[in-house]
């Protein structure tokens, strides 16, 4: 019984001879890094509380990338050579505990970043001015997120500072070996840009930005890749123009004939089915056509739709008749995929009639193309729109040949879409294939 106690005072005894720095507070699913030497190891003492991941940095050392998981308190061991073991202690807040504070608690705070003008308004303040400091304008970003819109108005960083904080931004950055992360200024924001080499390089480059800049905006990307096989969900719609924002997305109206590119604000998914279900079942939404394309990421893919049209020629002695091809064709091309979108080169060709320049009663072809390269996110939906216009004075009864040509052809038996009620849209998804990594 000696023997297992003086085992059990072994095991905890680094725990207590440990230093002790200051509590560190993270919210959940907020970010902390720590700085360790080569060799290091460490121990978590709560994983459910914090979770901990080790990047490489400069000169041999490590970062650990620490992340709220759930509200309590863990330490996290530190053990490096030749030094005494360092104990940091971490608090989680749990939701409750950011209750909204009322219009005088958000006043007084204010008061903490020299600067900016507080006006009552209503059941909160607006604020005006410009700070100094950036943990100033960190302190109004926190303010501003837990008053859940009870704080209006805007404040700006003073362009020194903050060519400052990214001046310090770009030397942490260099010092952890990240060098594909650029660092801009944006107004009074500080912007990451470039790739990263793995995620976990992109996680600790958007961490060490914003211990110095709490508000970085991060448009960091992983570099894209030739090993994921991809699915594009294509869906052809009649719709009406009026329900465009149902979908997510608006377009002017002013450039009529003009191809228009927008991305969806919702994910594929049952959310995208569902709105298109709700405009069919109110009649105000139509889908001609929805086929699958699965292809490599480094890979090319093709659909065309429609057909060709018979047009009489007539000569001297004789007649004949040529075949026009008319409709649409949708070329895809995938550079490659990083982790969170996909690089798409999208090519799409509408060839339709213009019988208001017909010569001779032949009818003139009309060629819309669109050439683009957009990252899409994955699982996320893309828009195609001012493919096909109806022609001013065409017959609300049909048009003769076109209304036979499959799928595009049931456009051109619709009234709404002759009297420029409805239009052709494209939606574009790109889902990877499970399994389909190398």
């Amino acid at each position: 019984m000696k023997h297992a106690k003086t085992a059990v005072l072994l095991l905890l005894f680094p725990w207590h001879a440990a230093a002790i720095s200051q509590e560190r507070s993270l919210a959940v699913g907020e970010q902390a890094t720590l700085s360790i030497s080569s060799g290091a190891r460490f121990s978590v003492g709560n994983p459910e509380v914090i979770r901990v991941k080790a990047a490489p940095g400069d000169s041999g050392g490590h970062w650990l990338l620490v992340t709220g998981r759930r509200a309590g308190f863990s330490d996290l061991l530190v053990m490096e050579a030749g030094a005494a073991p360092r104990r940091e202690v971490f608090r989680v807040r749990g939701k409750r505990e950011e209750r909204a504070p009322l219009a005088p608690d958000l006043a007084g705070a204010l008061r903490g970043a020299p600067g900016v003008a507080v006006h009552s308004g209503g059941d909160g303040v607006v604020i005006q001015g410009q700070v100094q400091k950036g943990e100033h304008l960190a302190l109004v970003d926190g303010l501003r997120d837990l008053a859940r819109g009870r704080m209006r108005g805007s404040v700006e960083l003073n362009a020194l500072e903050r060519m400052r904080l990214e001046e310090k931004i770009r030397r942490r950055l260099q010092s952890a070996g990240i060098t594909g992360v650029r660092v801009r200024g944006a107004g009074s924001r500080v912007v990451l840009e470039g790739a990263a080499r793995t995620q976990e390089q992109k996680e600790l480059s958007e961490v060490l930005a914003r211990e110095v800049f709490p508000g970085a905006v991060s448009h960091v990307r992983l570099p894209f890749s030739a090993s994921e096989v991809l699915r594009f969900r294509v869906r052809l719609l009649e719709m009406e123009r009026s329900d465009r924002q149902q979908l997510g997305f608006r377009w002017t109206d002013t450039l009529p004939g003009v191809l228009q590119v927008q991305k969806n604000l919702l994910k594929a998914g049952f959310r995208l089915d569902a709105a298109l279900l709700a405009l069919a079942q109110k009649g105000r939404a139509r889908i001609l056509s929805q086929p699958e394309i699965a292809l490599n990421s480094d890979g090319v893919a093709e659909l065309k739709v429609g057909g060709e049209l018979p047009i009489r020629l007539r000569e001297k002695n004789f007649a004949s008749v040529s075949w026009k091809p008319w409709g649409m064709g949708l070329r895809l091309e995938v550079p490659g995929v990083s982790h969170e979108r996909v690089r798409t080169k999208i090519q799409v060709d509408m060839t339709s009639l213009d019988t208001a320049n017909a010569v001779d009663g032949v009818p003139a072809l009309k060629t819309n193309q669109l050439h683009t390269v957009v990252d899409m996110e994955l699982g996320k939906t893309l828009f195609l729109s001012g493919l096909l216009q109806a022609q001013e004075g065409e017959s609300a009864s049909g048009v003769p040949g076109l209304m036979d040509i499959p799928v595009l052809g049931g456009l051109f038996k619709s009234r709404d879409f002759l009297e420029r009620r409805t239009e052709l849209v494209v939606a574009l998804t790109a889902e990877p294939v499970e399994g389909g990594r190398d």
